[in-house]
């Protein structure tokens, strides 16, 4: 027999033996999980495996085409970007003074609903905005931003000139709009700021605000002292009529009297 055709037949039958092998691991991938997942990460492996990868066998061609490959199904697959805050700007309703905000074609995305309204901040998307008695973050939608429940999670921080409070994260939870302002009462979860509630600041005062930076009193002209049974002189802001508080800001003597001495407070 002439030797080329022994050479083709060997030939042959090693192309049929590894077809064969090929079908066995094709079938085995099917019904091995472990086996899936390998060829999941051989043709269809996600950034962190192709970088790992990398860091194992180093930046070989394949591998760099495996991190390529991965980066594209990755750009391919993200969801469609939010509303960019940077889009998004404040103002002014002419017909009620509320502020909103509004987009590149000056259409409404925020309706005009608060008192004070800052830019947003573009790494984080959130914006600090003032409605009546109540500061705080809002998020691209218009929606109130409460990074937490417990009081005891606030502490005092400063920004600037103005004071505000952070989580135990450092995360801004009630913005630093403030010029002075006490911890929190972990008792009460209430504290004590100094306030503005115009852009003036003819309108401002001593306040209590709860941890969501919504002020739960009037306005007093001075921070309160209070002794030991928990009760102060307050003295209101707007027309400087005096009345006794407790330590939640409740109401122990009204705010009608021109004067209150120390002796009614043992008398109440």
């Amino acid at each position: 027999m002439n030797i080329n055709k022994y050479i083709r037949i060997i030939l042959f039958i090693i192309l049929v033996i590894v077809a064969i092998n090929r079908l066995a691991n094709i079938n085995k991938q099917h019904t091995d999980p472990d086996a899936q997942a390998v060829a999941q990460r051989v043709f269809d492996p996600t950034v962190e495996q192709a970088l790992e990868h990398i860091q194992q066998e180093g930046a070989t061609g394949s591998a760099l085409n495996d991190l390529n490959r991965a980066m594209q199904t990755r750009i391919n697959s993200a969801a469609p970007p939010p509303i960019a805050s940077l889009e998004l700007q404040p103002k002014q309703d002419e017909s009620t003074g509320k502020w909103g905000y509004v987009d590149r074609e000056n259409k409404w995305i925020i309706p005009p609903q608060f008192d004070r309204a800052d830019d947003f901040y573009a790494p984080h998307n959130v914006a600090v905005v003032q409605k009546g008695r109540r500061w705080g973050y809002i998020d691209t939608n218009g929606a109130w931003i409460l990074p937490t429940d417990k009081a005891s999670e606030l502490t005092a921080q400063e920004s600037g000139d103005q004071l505000g409070y952070v989580n135990t994260q450092g995360e801004w939870v009630i913005p630093p709009v403030f010029k002075y302002i006490y911890d929190f009462d972990p008792q009460t979860s209430l504290a004590f700021v100094y306030a503005c509630l115009d852009s003036q600041c003819d309108q401002s005062g001593w306040a209590f605000i709860d941890i969501t930076g919504t002020l739960t009193s009037p306005l007093f002209d001075r921070d309160p002292h209070f002794d030991e049974d928990g009760m102060a002189i307050v003295q209101l802001a707007e027309n400087g009529k005096e009345g006794v508080i407790n330590i939640r800001g409740e109401w122990i003597i009204p705010a009608t009297f021109d004067s209150i001495e120390p002796f009614l407070m043992i008398m109440g």
